[in-house]
C-alpha cells in the first residue's frame, strides 16, 4: 500500500486531511500503522468493525488494519441501529472502531480513545479467516442484508495500481473525497491516491453547503469524484459557471448518468481545460472495471468505455455463448485480478478462499459498439442503483412489509424506486420517510403509489411486468 519510494520522498508531505482539523503526513500515517497493534492491543489477525466517517482517523485505521493483517469490516457510522446489532451478532468482531457518540450494546472489555473515536474490545474470540482475506465491504446495497464482499490483498493491490495507471496519478494530485469510504468508489479514490503519493481531503459535507466549496477553492483541490446524483446536484448549483482553476480531473462512477448531463460535463471539461472520466465498477470488483477516457467522451456519450489495464470484458447471450457481433445486447462478463473472492453471509464464511477465480458475471445487460466501447443498458435481476447505491427491490419489499400492514411491491430504475401499495389507511408519506430512514437515501428517490390490488400471476407471485407498465404510462415512457 505504501511504497518505500513514496515514504522516503513524501515523509513530511500531507497524506490525509479532513474538515475536522485532523491531518497526517505520510510519515505520520506510517508511524500510526507501525504502532497500531500496540496502541490498541490487537493480537494480529482479528476482525475489526469500523463505523466509518470521512475523516482522517477512520482512513488511518483502515490503512493500519491492512498493513497489520487485521481484517476490517467497513460500515457507515449512520447505519440503522438494529442493522448494526445484526452485523455484530452475525460476524462477532473482536474490535469495534466507532465515533464516541455512537452507542453499542455489545460487551466492552476495554476502550482506547483516538481523537473523537474509540476502539472497543469485545468479548469475542478470534475467528478462523482465510489468509487471503484483506477487508470486507457491504454489497453496496442498503436494504438490510448483512451480506459482505470478501476482498483479498491481491484484489486491493491490483485495483489501486490499475486505477493509478488509468488516471496517470503522479504524486501531485489533491483529491477531494466526499464519497463515503465504506462505498467502493470512495475507498478506491482513497487508496489509489495515497498509493500514488498524493493528498486526499476527506469530508462528509453535502455538495449544497457553502463550506464544501470553500474547501474546494481554499485547498486548491485538483480532482473530484461523484456518482450521477452528485452531478445532478452540481447542475442545479450552476457548477459550470464556478471559477475553479485548480480543478483538473472530474470522475464519474456509480451508475449511468443521463445523456444530457453527460454531454454538459463533457462540454464543460473541454471548454475549461479539465479532464472528464466516466467509469464503471462494482464492489465485487474492488471498484472500477472500465473507463471512458476524456478523449472519447464527446463521441461515445453514455459509454462506460473499455477495460482498465490488465482486465478483460466480453458479452454472453442467454445460453452463455460469447457475442462477437457489435451492437448485440448480452450479459457483461468481467475478468481481472481485482475480482473479489466471493460473498460472506456469516462469520463461518470468512475462512473461505477464492470462489470466483477472477471471473465476475455482472448481471448487467450491455452492448459493445464497432470500436469496442461498452454501453450498459439494464439489469438481469431485481436490483436498481440510485445515487450510486445498489438496492435490492425484493429486500426493500420485505423491509416495508415487516413495518406496515397491507400488500406492497417495488419496481424502479436508476432514477427512482416506485412503491406500490393497497394500504389506503396509511399516509403515503409515512412509507417514504420509512424508506429514507432505513436506506439512508434522499427521500426524492422514492415515490409511493396507491393501487386497489397488487397484480399477481397465476402462481400467486407479484406480476412486476404489469407494475412496470403502470410506471411507464405514468412517466410517459
Amino acid at each position: 500500500m505504501f511504497s518505500e519510494k513514496v515514504l522516503i520522498e513524501k515523509e513530511n508531505s500531507t497524506a490525509l486531511k479532513d474538515d475536522k482539523g485532523y491531518s497526517l503526513s505520510f510519515g505520520e500515517l506510517w508511524g500510526f500503522c507501525d504502532d497500531f497493534n500496540h496502541r490498541f492491543s490487537l493480537c494480529g489477525r482479528e476482525l475489526v468493525l469500523v463505523l466509518c466517517e470521512n475523516t482522517v482517523p477512520c482512513a488511518a485505521v483502515f490503512f493500519a488494519c491492512i498493513i497489520n493483517k487485521a481484517v476490517p469490516i467497513l460500515l457507515s457510522s449512520r447505519i440503522d441501529k438494529d442493522m448494526l446489532e445484526r452485523y455484530i451478532s452475525i460476524y462477532r468482531p473482536n474490535y469495534i472502531f466507532k465515533p464516541k457518540k455512537t452507542e453499542i450494546s455489545c460487551c466492552n472489555l476495554f476502550v482506547n480513545d483516538y481523537f473523537d473515536y474509540e476502539m472497543v474490545k469485545t468479548a469475542e474470540e478470534a475467528l478462523p479467516m482465510s489468509e487471503e482475506l484483506s477487508f470486507l465491504l457491504p454489497t453496496s446495497g442498503t436494504t438490510g442484508n448483512p451480506k459482505l464482499v470478501r476482498h483479498s490483498y491481491h484484489n486491493l493491490s491490483t485495483s489501486v495500481e490499475s486505477v493509478a495507471k488509468t488516471f496517470r496519478l503522479c504524486g501531485d494530485e489533491y483529491a477531494l473525497l466526499s464519497l463515503p469510504i465504506h462505498f467502493t468508489q470512495g475507498l478506491s479514490v482513497l487508496c489509489s491516491t495515497v498509493y500514488a503519493g498524493s493528498r486526499v481531503f476527506l469530508t462528509d459535507l453535502p455538495l449544497t453547503r457553502r463550506e464544501f466549496w470553500n474547501i474546494m477553492k481554499e485547498e486548491e483541490i485538483t480532482s473530484f469524484s461523484g456518482v450521477p446524483y452528485s452531478f445532478e446536484v452540481l447542475d442545479k448549483l450552476r457548477f459550470y459557471t464556478m471559477n475553479l482553476p485548480a480543478l483538473k480531473v472530474i470522475n464519474q462512477g456509480g451508475g449511468r448518468m443521463p445523456d444530457e448531463l453527460f454531454k454538459k460535463l463533457t462540454s464543460y471539461a473541454a471548454d475549461n481545460g479539465k479532464e472528464f472520466y466516466a467509469t464503471y465498477g462494482a464492489t465485487e470488483t474492488t471498484s472500477r472495471m472500465s473507463c471512458l477516457e476524456p478523449g472519447y467522451t464527446s463521441e461515445k456519450c453514455g459509454s462506460v468505455g473499455t477495460p482498465l489495464p490488465g482486465y478483460e470484458m466480453w458479452l454472453v447471450d442467454e445460453i452463455g455463448e460469447q457475442i462477437t457481433t457489435p451492437n448485440i445486447r448480452g450479459e457483461l462478463i468481467f475478468k481481472g485480478g481485482n475480482v473479489t473472492l466471493g460473498y460472506a453471509d456469516s462469520a463461518e464464511d470468512l475462512v473461505k478462499g477464492d470462489e470466483r477465480y477472477g471471473i465476475y458475471e455482472t448481471g448487467d445487460l450491455a452492448y459493445r459498439d464497432k470500436d469496442g466501447f461498452y454501453y450498459i443498458t439494464g439489469r438481469l435481476s431485481r436490483f436498481i442503483k440510485i445515487f450510486g447505491y445498489r438496492i435490492n427491490l425484493d429486500e426493500t419489499e420485505r423491509l416495508i412489509k415487516s413495518e406496515f400492514n397491507g400488500d406492497f411491491a417495488c419496481v424502479g430504475n436508476d432514477e427512482k424506486l416506485y412503491l406500490f401499495t393497497n394500504d389506503k389507511h396509511t399516509d403515503t408519506k409515512d412509507f417514504l420517510v420509512f424508506l429514507k430512514n432505513k436506506l439512508k437515501i434522499n427521500i426524492s428517490a422514492f415515490e409511493a403509489i396507491y393501487i386497489d390490488d397488487i397484480p399477481k400471476k397465476l402462481n400467486g407471485k407479484t406480476d412486476y411486468n404489469q407494475l412496470n407498465h403502470l410506471v411507464f404510462r405514468k412517466e410517459g415512457i
